[in-house]
């Protein structure tokens, strides 16, 4: 079966066929992606000293093969890693929100206001990937996605012709 891009559709699960990637999955992970792109950035044009010293430079690559392969896994339909990325998105956005606000109400003038625009930008950027991740089109494909791995899984590992080693085999 062909999906309406052209490209072959995704494998079948127990449940039906698996739907196409949703568009919110590619919007959020494309704006988590330049969101940490820009964390990154932002880090380092403030305090290039420390950024790039040896220590520091090793801490911002792993964490950032942490959250590209956390980035992959909600890209390809891991229900565990879309919902933790929605939580925290939430989390983190509902808390920069809040602080902007906090620090909004405080009567700073206007050019003390401009410089919390970036966090705002920040917590509405936040908000939006745990909307997106939260719609019911994503939710129904990741658990769809997740079944049919599951399936593959199961009918890759065991020959026809093998009896089960064990209980776990046995329950397939």
């Amino acid at each position: 079966m062909k999906s309406p891009h052209g490209q072959p559709s995704a494998e079948q699960s127990p449940a039906g066929p698996v739907p196409d990637r949703p568009w919110a999955v590619h919007v959020a992970v494309t704006l988590a992606a330049l969101l940490w792109i820009t964390f990154i950035v932002n880090s380092a044009a403030e305090n290039p000293d420390s950024v790039f010293s040896s220590p520091n430079i090793w801490y911002a690559l792993i964490w950032s093969v942490i959250y590209v392969a956390w980035l992959y896994r909600v890209r390809r339909g891991g229900p565990n890693a879309i919902n933790t990325m929605s939580m925290l998105a939430g989390v983190i956005g509902g808390l920069g929100g809040a602080l902007v606000i906090w620090l909004g109400s405080q009567g700073t003038d206007s050019s003390d206001w401009t410089s919390s625009a970036p966090a705002a930008a920040l917590a509405v950027a936040m908000i939006t990937v745990c909307a997106l991740l939260r719609l019911p089109g994503v939710q129904r494909w990741a658990a769809a996605s997740h079944a049919a791995a599951v399936e593959r899984r199961a009918t890759q590992s065991v020959d026809p012709g093998q009896e089960p080693a064990g209980p776990a085999d046995q329950l397939r």
